[in-house]
């Protein structure tokens, strides 16, 4: 069976609180938003830069998360918020691109609570026909 690549990249922190839809139209300029779109978009390209030769022509995303505090929130919400981190994902070279055809699934889990932090798994994401043509050769 094939080795199958990922990648891991660990935030400290989650994505700024503006980049929530839910938080989209209060009181923030959009210039302010477009600001912290970059620098997130900034901050996961300088934590996953050099760590992969070649982009993956095709991949899945993992994102888990542990809260801070016992507040409920939406994890719909909280992939849109990712969403400029994966952009930086895109700018490194990790994925080739963040379309449907590049990223056939995303999924996001809540680890629990505790220290506030999100974790990004980027898996190489290899077709079952490719699996079985490369058992068959064996």
């Amino acid at each position: 069976m094939p080795d199958t690549k990922c990648i891991t990249i660990a935030f400290d922190h989650w994505p700024a609180r503006a980049l929530f839809p839910n938080q989209a139209g209060k009181k923030l300029h959009w210039a302010e938003r477009s600001e912290l779109r970059h620098a997130a978009k900034e901050e996961a390209y300088w934590l996953a830069y050099n760590k992969l030769d070649k982009p993956f022509e095709k991949a899945t995303i993992d994102i888990f998360v542990t809260a801070g505090d016992k507040r409920q929130r939406d994890l719909d919400g909280f992939v849109s918020a990712c969403k400029p981190w994966i952009d930086g994902l895109v700018l490194a070279g990790i994925i080739k691109d963040d379309n449907y055809f590049c990223i056939p699934r995303i999924s996001i889990t809540f680890q629990g609570v505790g220290e506030e932090n999100v974790t990004i798994i980027i898996t190489e994401y290899l077709l079952m026909r490719s699996l079985k043509k490369e058992m068959s050769n064996v």
